[in-house]
């Protein structure tokens, strides 16, 4: 779960055993102007939280601020489990593209800008 779902209350509402993986729901006053929809949905989220840690047996967190999240929501501290991301860290060790690297810059000199996009 990392955003409201239509779903949600159909999900809660099934007989069969549930368990949350939560990754977090930025809260939707952090959306403003910019995209409108999205703070509704995160506010949705947020509620469907509440009810979906009501109605599951046990949750996944990937860390200890989101597991926080869970326990606001209801979800007890022996019923949530934080499992970190597995990742290979080696691979994070390439080596830098040198014409690449001097072209970026160049790019920034002249009046260029970084973007930085995370999506879930």
């Amino acid at each position: 779960m990392s955003s409201g779902s239509p779903v949600a209350e159909l999900i809660a509402e099934r007989p069969e055993p549930k368990i949350v993986d939560y990754h977090n729901i930025t809260p939707g006053s952090l959306f403003g102007s910019w995209v409108p929809w999205a703070t509704q949905e995160a506010e949705d989220g947020l509620r469907q939280l509440k009810t979906l840690a009501d109605a599951s047996s046990f949750a996944i967190a990937d860390s200890d601020f989101n597991a926080s999240d869970l326990h606001d929501a209801g979800m007890p501290d022996e019923r949530t489990l934080v499992v970190a991301p597995l990742f290979d860290a080696a691979s994070l060790r390439r080596r830098v593209d040198r014409d690449l690297e001097a072209s970026r810059r160049a790019e920034r000199a002249a009046g260029g800008a970084d973007w930085l996009f995370v999506a879930g």
